[in-house]
């Protein structure tokens, strides 16, 4: 139980810092949607005792996580936008 307490922790660390960044370019609103419809969908099946099911979910759900924190990543093109061109060599 440990460990799920340590892994729960390190996630909401990340997903506050994820979710800390203004991006927008992500729809946050639509995330949000579909991480609660995730959860209830996870509850309902480990309730029908649908464990291979629930196990399916949990990956999507986990694989919605990790492309938000890859965009949180991403360099903002804004940031790219600022730096002045090149000039040529003549």
């Amino acid at each position: 139980m440990a460990y799920l307490n340590n892994i729960q922790n390190q996630t909401q660390r990340l997903a506050f810092l994820c979710f800390s960044k203004e991006q927008l370019s992500y729809d946050i609103q639509t995330h949000a949607e579909r991480a609660v419809q995730d959860h209830e969908l996870l509850i309902k099946q480990l309730r029908l005792g649908q464990d291979m099911n629930a196990v399916a979910l949990t990956s999507e759900h986990i694989k919605l996580f990790q492309g938000r924190v890859i965009h949180f990543m991403l360099p903002t093109l804004e940031l790219a936008d600022s730096v002045p061109p090149v000039q040529a060599i003549s």
